[in-house]
Formats: structure tokens, C-alpha cells, sequence
């Protein structure tokens, strides 16, 4: 654990904690700072406890070592509360919560009432119904000790709290349920109406609720789930012009703060990527530069979390615009920042795209070396299992571009016997089609025979723009029937 948390410290946060090692006068070199110096410096499978251990004490005994790290994580832990607390409102409550406590077991009654008085006061000005509830809770139960306070008008304050606190709960579970359908559902439209109807019952229910309408929370809300029906549904220039309408309307108010800020990026995510899927690349570039100033704002706090998506953004946008070169220099960039961040979850974007790029520039075997270079890593049984067959497909239909043709019938084989069981209950699916149908390739062997494997081509290419799937292959595949020399070859023969 103590690995961890130092991995994640920013360089003001160390020297936060750094300082705070300072204060106290100490001639001889501090254990504590050099543990720290060693966790930090050595990479996990440099670091040797053992020998650290005794480098400290001068003793294979460990009993004080584990004492000394316990202590220096939670002085960590400590200190990055101390740091945070006068950055953001929400710490502080939390902070007047603790020193509640602690006077309250000291009977200081009080000081107890003006310390939850300051929660209150924070809370109603960010909106956290959740933590109102817990102080009127404590009102409540401060009421008993000090006079003043009337217990009824805070019982009927957590009672109207109570009402918004389950309109936003009930907005909660249900963008919490449409988001993890999405994920673990490739085919979501098809197979989650019911999860369609709910999202939709539930933004008519709450988007014209009067007392709402001012409220930045739940306006907060409304966006998500109101954005997550549209990408649900594929309505991208309604999600496009929606962001628009809401960006308007939250700068107007002077809504976009710290505590809004993560809307603010996913917002102008969701604007990059509709953008793009509408094929206005020139405005993709533009709306990615102010991505990344976003994330720029507010101490980085978010530059972390979301630096993936913009490069997803760039890249993919070079990648459309056929400058598989340009898009391979930002692949290569983001790999060092995330690599620099120590953002583990990159190396499916890093490979799958370079691959695709790789491809574009006829570096074929260079795009098999980068799909592989995914097969081994930790991530990939991760992935879901369609989208692990939909690898193997790009990998075949390279393969084909490559001309290998016995290393596409073994390798078929190898993906027939690994997704056996997936494969069984995808029958009506279009990847079990193509999949099928790539093995075709292997077998021309005269100018009738190609002819027909032309034929079942047309049809299938058909099949799948009726079916509006094309964007769920990894390489579009009427692309890739169309630059495929394999078959122009043969039939020029």
C-alpha cells in the first residue's frame, strides 16, 4: 500500500510532506525520510524489503521496519488530509465533522453547535443533500444538550432534504445501471429496452421539476442521464447540440467551478467525440486543444483521470484524416506521459492503435507485433470476450493483407478453439459471419471460385451497413475488402 500512495503524490504534496517532516529538530538522519526516498526511487520489482530493512536497523529482526512503514503511511495519509482540507469544501465539512466529535465528547456544546452550523452553511452552498442529512441529524441529536436549538425546525429541514436527496438517488441508480449496461453489453440497444424505458421515465420525471431547475446538482444529473440516453441511442448531433445548450446555460449561471469541473471535461469529451463521429474533423482539432486546457485547470486534479480520452480524441482524429504517421507520433507521446503518470489501463489504446496504424502504412508485420504485444499483456483478460474476438479478426484480416495464408488457417483454428464456447451462442452475430468467412480466403485457387467469394463479400458488406455495425469492427471491413490485393490479383489473372 505504501508503494502505492507514494506512486500517486504530486511533487506539491511531497514537499507538503516533506516540510511537515521538518518541524521537528532532529540531528541524526531520519528513518522515516529515508524509507520514503526508498519507496519512492525503486520501481516494485527493485524495491527489496529485506534488504532495506537491514540497510535501516543493521538487523535481520523486521519488527521495527513494518512499525516505521506503518507509521510513515499514515503520517502520508495525514498530511494529504492537512493539504486538501483548505482546497476544497467538501474536505472541510468533513473536517468540521471530526473536530463535532471531538467536542461533543468533551461536552463542549458550544462549539459543537458552531462547528455544525459552518457544515450546514457549506453543504446548502454546494449541495451535498447527502451530508445535509447526516447534519440535521446531528442537530437533532446536539438538540438534547443545548437549548437552543429546536429540534422540530431541523427535523422539518432533513425532512424536505429528504425529498431532493430521493430525486437524486433516484437519478443515481438509474445512470449508474444504463452506464454498467453499456460496458458489459456490446449489443445494449438491442437487449436493454427496459433499461431505454427507465432512463427515459426518468429524465421526463425530473427534468421539469420547478424546485430543480436552479439547482446545480441536479442539473449535474439531468446532463448525465440525458447524455447517456443519447449516446445509448446513437443520437449524436442531438447530444452535440445539447452540449451546446448546456454549456450556454452553465456559464450563464456561472456554474463550472472546482466542484462542477469534471462535468465540464466530460462535456467537452462528449462534444470532441460527437464531432467526430459526425466527421467534422476540422472542429475535432480545435475542441481537443481545449480538452486539454480544461484539464490543465484546478491543480490537474482531473489531468490524470481523463489525459486518456483526449488522446483518444487526437489520435483517432488523425486516424480518420488518413495520417496514420501524425497519429502514430501522438500514440508514442501519450505512451511516455502515461507512462510518466504511471497509468497502467493505457496499453490497450497504445497497441490496438498503433496496430491500426502500423496497418495503414502497410507495416503489417509490425501491427501483428503490437496486437501481440496486447495478447500478453495483463490487461487483455480483462477485456471482455467480444471484444477480444473482434482482435482476432483484425489480426486475420491483416494476416490476409499480409498474405499469409497457413498462418490464417492456424491461427483461425486457435480462435475457434479459444472462443469455442463464446462462439456457440453467437451464431446470428456478424463477427461469427465474417470470422467464417475470412477462411474463404485461404482457399482461392481459381477465378470462379473468387468470383463467388466476391459475391458472399457484396452480400456481407450489405448486411452490415444495414445492420449500422460497421464501427464495431476494429478495421472497417469494407475498407479493407476494398484496398485487398489478394483477391484484384487474382481476378486479374
Amino acid at each position: 500500500m505504501l508503494k502505492e500512495i507514494i506512486e500517486t503524490l504530486s511533487k506539491e504534496e511531497i514537499r507538503y510532506y516533506k516540510l511537515s517532516m521538518q518541524r521537528y529538530n532532529v540531528v541524526t538522519p531520519r528513518l522515516d525520510s529515508q524509507l520514503f526516498d526508498a519507496f519512492k526511487s525503486a520501481s516494485k520489482s527493485e524495491l527489496d524489503e529485506t534488504e532495506l530493512s537491514y540497510k535501516l536497523y543493521g538487523t535481520e529482526d523486521k519488527n521495527n521496519y513494518y512499525k516505521l512503514k506503518f507509521r510513515v503511511t499514515e503520517d502520508i495519509l495525514d498530511n494529504l488530509s492537512q493539504f486538501y482540507v483548505s482546497k476544497n469544501k467538501l474536505y472541510r465539512i468533513h473536517q468540521y465533522f471530526t473536530l463535532f466529535n471531538i467536542f461533543f465528547e468533551k461536552n463542549r456544546y458550544n462549539i459543537c453547535l458552531q462547528l455544525i452550523l459552518r457544515c450546514e452553511k457549506i453543504a446548502l452552498a454546494i449541495e451535498q443533500f447527502e451530508l445535509l442529512d447526516h447534519i440535521y441529524s446531528e442537530f437533532i441529536r446536539l438538540s438534547i444538550h443545548h437549548f437552543d436549538i429546536n429540534p422540530e425546525d431541523y427535523i422539518k429541514k432533513r425532512t424536505l432534504n429528504l425529498t431532493r436527496l430521493n430525486d437524486l438517488i433516484a437519478i443515481d441508480q438509474v445512470i449508474a445501471i444504463v452506464h454498467y449496461k453499456m460496458v458489459k453489453t456490446v449489443n445494449y440497444t438491442k437487449s436493454e429496452k427496459n433499461i431505454e424505458s427507465l432512463l427515459a421515465k426518468t429524465i421526463e420525471k425530473y427534468s421539469h421539476k420547478k424546485n430543480l431547475q436552479n439547482s446545480k446538482v441536479f442539473q449535474v444529473r439531468i446532463f448525465k442521464a440525458v447524455s447517456q440516453q443519447l449516446i445509448q441511442k446513437k443520437e449524436y448531433q442531438s447530444l452535440l447540440d445539447y452540449c451546446i445548450t448546456v454549456r450556454k446555460r452553465f456559464v450563464a449561471k456561472k456554474w463550472f467551478d472546482a466542484t462542477t469541473h469534471e462535468t465540464q471535461v466530460l462535456l467537452q469529451i462528449y462534444f470532441c467525440n460527437c464531432l467526430f463521429l459526425l466527421k467534422k474533423h476540422n472542429e475535432v482539432t480545435v475542441q481537443a486543444a481545449i480538452l486539454l486546457v480544461l484539464l490543465g485547470l484546478h491543480n490537474k486534479q482531473l489531468y490524470n483521470k481523463y489525459i486518456p480520452f483526449y488522446y483518444n480524441v487526437v489520435v483517432g482524429n488523425y486516424t480518420a484524416l488518413k495520417q496514420p504517421t501524425q497519429a502514430l507520433a501522438k500514440i508514442d507521446e501519450m505512451e511516455a506521459e502515461l507512462k510518466k503518470l504511471k497509468i497502467a489501463y493505457y496499453i490497450q489504446f497504445v497497441t490496438m492503435n498503433r496496430a491500426l496504424c502500423q496497418y495503414e502504412l502497410l507495416k503489417y508485420q509490425a501491427a501483428l507485433k503490437s496486437i501481440f504485444r496486447f495478447y500478453i499483456s495483463d490487461e487483455y483478460n480483462k477485456v471482455a470476450e467480444s471484444y477480444r474476438f473482434k482482435i482476432a479478426l483484425a489480426e486475420l484480416m491483416i494476416m490476409l493483407e499480409n498474405k499469409d495464408f497457413e498462418g490464417v488457417k492456424l491461427r483461425h483454428e486457435q480462435v475457434r478453439k479459444e472462443f469455442k464456447k463464446w462462439l456457440s451462442n453467437q451464431k446470428d452475430v456478424l463477427d461469427f459471419e465474417v470470422f467464417n468467412y475470412l477462411l474463404l480466403f485461404t482457399k482461392i485457387d481459381s477465378k470462379k471460385y473468387v468470383t463467388s467469394v466476391i459475391d458472399t463479400t457484396i452480400a456481407l458488406v450489405t448486411k452490415i451497413k444495414k445492420s449500422n455495425v460497421q464501427e464495431n469492427f476494429i478495421i472497417n471491413f469494407e475498407n479493407w475488402w476494398n484496398k485487398n490485393k489478394i483477391i484484384h490479383k487474382q481476378l486479374n489473372k
